[in-house]
C-alpha cells in the first residue's frame, strides 16, 4: 500500500555544488540500484542502510563531518565551502567497517551509529557534543581497539551484554542492550535528554567518574536496570521514548511508553507536571486513544503513536502540519490524525508475525505511515 505522508516538502539543493536533486514524487534512488535494503536511517543530509543479504553497512550523502565515510576531520574538511569530495553520491561501505556485519543502524543530525552482529556499538561523524565514542581505552576493557576516537572504536557494557538497538538525537546517542537496559551518551544534557541528573552526567554504571571518555552510561530509574522489559527506543532532537512490553491483560498485552528530555511543546505526548524538561525517564502512556499501544516514534519535536486498533495519534510541535491533525497548531495531548485515520489492525507486537504490519516514520517536520507485507 502507498505511504500516507504529511508535513513540509522542501527541495534539497546542494548550491555549493551547483546540483539540484529535488524530486516531485517517489523515484528509485539511483545509489541503491542492486542493493536490497534491510534497514535505513536518515540524518540531516546523509543516509545509512544495512543490506539485506550481506548485512553490510552502506552510506551516502553529506560527508563534511565524516558521517558517511568515517574519515577523520581536518580544517579543510570541517565546514567551509562544499567540495566534491565532501559528498558521497553512491552507496559505499565505510572502509573501516567493510569487514563487519550489522544488525541495527541510526543517524543523527550530523553523526552515525550502528550495532554490529556481535552486539557492539560503532559511531562516526560529528563529535563536538560527545555523541560519538571517544577516549583512551588503556584502563577500560569495554572499549575495543587501539584508537582513541572515531570509527575504529567499539563499545559494549563491561558485563559483556550485547547491544541490540541504537537511536540518535541531534546531539546525543542512546542504545538498548539485550537485558532491557537503556544507555545514553553525550556532553549536552541541557534538556535532560541523557536521562540522568546533571551531577551524574559523566558517571559510568559503577559510579566511577569518567576521565575524558565518552561512551554510553545507564539512564536513571527502571530503564537502567536489567529486566526492565524495554523492547525499543527512539530519539527526537532532544527527547526520547522507550517502549516497554507489558503482560497486563487489561492493556491487551500492549506496550507502555516511557519518555524523557525536552517537553516544552509536549514532545513526549503530554505536559508532565507543568515542566518543560523531563530529566529522568518516566512512565508517560499506557493507552493511546483509550486503547492499548502498539508502537510509537519520535519526530524532531513531536511524537506519533499507534494503538492496537490501528489508529494513529500525534502530539507536539506541528508548524508544518507534520502531525496531520488538519491544522498547523502545536498540541499538548495525543490527537487522532486526519486523512487516513485507520490503516489496518496491527498484528501482535513481535517479529514472528506473518500478518501485514503498519510502519511509521517521523522526520524533522514530516510523517509517513505505510502498510507492509511480510
Amino acid at each position: 500500500s502507498p505511504p500516507s505522508g504529511h508535513g513540509s516538502g522542501v527541495t534539497d539543493r546542494c548550491d555549493d555544488l551547483n546540483v539540484d536533486y529535488g524530486v516531485d514524487g517517489p523515484v528509485i534512488v539511483k545509489p541503491l540500484a542492486g542493493i536490497k535494503v534491510e534497514m535505513a536511517a536518515l540524518g540531516h543530509g546523509h543516509t545509512l542502510l544495512i543490506e539485506k543479504d550481506t548485512h553490510l553497512l552502506y552510506a551516502f550523502g553529506d560527508d563534511r563531518r565524516g558521517q558517511v565515510s568515517g574519515r577523520e576531520l581536518t580544517k579543510s574538511t570541517d565546514g567551509g565551502n562544499a567540495a566534491n569530495d565532501d559528498y558521497v553520491f553512491e552507496a559505499t561501505s565505510p572502509p573501516a567497517l567493510s569487514h563487519l556485519r550489522f544488525s541495527h543502524v541510526a543517524a543523527g543530525l550530523f553523526h552515525s551509529a550502528a550495532i554490529t552482529e556481535e552486539g557492539e556499538l560503532v559511531t562516526f561523524g560529528e563529535q563536538k557534543y560527545g555523541q560519538c565514542l571517544m577516549g583512551d581505552d588503556d584502563d577500560d576493557d569495554d572499549v575495543d581497539d587501539d584508537a582513541t576516537s572515531g570509527i575504529n572504536l567499539r563499545w559494549r557494557p563491561k558485563d559483556g551484554s550485547r547491544l541490540v538497538k541504537v537511536s540518535c538525537g541531534r546531539r546525543h546517542t542512546i542504545v538498548l542492550d539485550e537485558h532491557g537496559r537503556v544507555w545514553s551518551m553525550g556532553r549536552d544534557n541541557k534538556y535532560g535528554q541523557l536521562g540522568r541528573k546533571d551531577d551524574d552526567a559523566m558517571m559510568d554504571d559503577k559510579g566511577k567518574k569518567e576521565q575524558g571518555l565518552l561512551r554510553p552510561m545507564l539512564v536513571d530509574g527502571a530503564l537502567g536496570q536489567k529486566g526492565s522489559g524495554c523492547v525499543n527506543i527512539d530519539c527526537g532532537w532532544s527527547h526520547n521514548i522507550a517502549m516497554v512490553q507489558t503482560d497486563d491483560k487489561a492493556q491487551n498485552n500492549g506496550i507502555t511508553v516511557y519518555g524523557w528530555g525536552r517537553n516544552d511543546k509536549a514532545q513526549l505526548g503530554a505536559i508532565v507536571d507543568g515542566k518543560a524538561i523531563v530529566d529522568v525517564p518516566q512512565l508517560l502512556h499506557t493507552l493511546i486513544g483509550g486503547k492499548a499501544i502498539h508502537d510509537a516514534c519520535c519526530g524532531g519535536e513531536s511524537i506519533m503513536g499507534l494503538n492496537k486498533d490501528g489508529y494513529i495519534y500525534g502530539c507536539g510541535w506541528n508548524e508544518h502540519g507534520n502531525l496531520s491533525i488538519g491544522n498547523a497548531d502545536d498540541i499538548q495531548e495525543f490527537t487522532e490524525i486526519e486523512g487516513a485515520h485507520r490503516i489496518c489492525t496491527p498484528p501482535p507486537h513481535d517479529d514472528k508475525s506473518t500478518e501485514k504490519n503498519i510502519i511509521m516514520a517521523a522526520g524533522g517536520a514530516h510523517f509517513l505511515a505505510m502498510l507492509s507485507s511480510p
